[in-house]
């Protein structure tokens, strides 16, 4: 198991925070993220359901790429008894790294982790994969960066890979201010098991950092840069989080 950390990530204006930053917040406040992900708070485990579906299904043994892999806890899980043979992980905050470190430690494969923004790491890196997965990603970029970086990403599928994408999704002609109002109301009915004061900094952070367009707009995306079969396989019921499966 392989670590390179990273800590002189440059700013990219198209995030809502820098990677840098992103990285400080998600490392300094791990343990509220923790609580969303045990009281599946985001479906994660719907989720990786489908993770470990489409994982075991892969015809032959496969290296995979998670960009914002946090850590991989989830992911993991998933992956055990799988034909994986080899794993890059890849996000901004060195606490959940080494946290993945020791949750990816028992699937006895070629582990690598590293600590980078996945902009700067599909920029660096031109290794091709079987399965990329980005989970609760994209979506700290804007359009245009999204555009940019998503004719960068699907390139490195090799033939008939697979990317899923896992992100929050405005609903269709939904302007930011009204999908952050939906998404902090939903979360407060919805009751999540957060103190008042975890769920304003959750709130801030949604609010401060989080650009999400609608499935129509990423699908559309997604196929200009030429890969044309995708399938939603899952949608929350009001419509805030989803995975869409691209084939190569």
């Amino acid at each position: 198991m392989t670590f390179q950390f990273n800590a002189d990530s440059q700013e990219q204006e198209s995030l809502g925070r820098s990677p840098a930053d992103l990285g400080v917040f998600f490392s300094d406040t791990w343990q509220i993220y923790q609580k969303i992900l045990l009281n599946n708070h985001m479906h994660h485990k719907e989720l990786y359901a489908l993770v470990q579906s489409i994982s075991h299904q892969q015809p032959h043994p496969f290296e995979m790429l998670d960009l914002g892999c946090g850590d991989a806890s989830y992911t993991a899980t998933a992956l055990r008894n799988s034909p994986i043979q080899a794993y890059t992980g890849v996000d901004v905050s060195p606490v959940a790294l080494e946290i993945a470190a020791h949750n990816l430690a028992s699937l006895s494969i070629p582990i690598q982790l590293i600590e980078k923004s996945f902009i700067e790491f599909i920029d660096e890196n031109q290794k091709n994969f079987d399965l990329i997965l980005m989970s609760f990603a994209l979506h700290h970029l804007d359009l245009t960066a999204k555009d940019q970086f998503l004719g960068k990403l699907l390139p490195r599928l090799n033939p008939g890979g697979t990317f899923i994408l896992i992100d929050v999704f405005r609903q269709e002609g939904e302007s930011l201010p009204a999908y952050y109002d939906r998404y902090i109301q939903q979360a407060h009915k919805s009751g999540w098991k957060l103190t008042p004061s975890e769920f304003i900094t959750i709130s801030d952070h949604i609010i401060s950092s989080d650009l999400p367009d609608s499935i129509a707009t990423i699908t559309m995306l997604i196929q200009s840069h030429g890969c044309q079969n995708i399938d939603c396989l899952f949608l929350s019921h009001d419509t805030t989080i989803g995975l869409l499966k691209i084939n190569h």
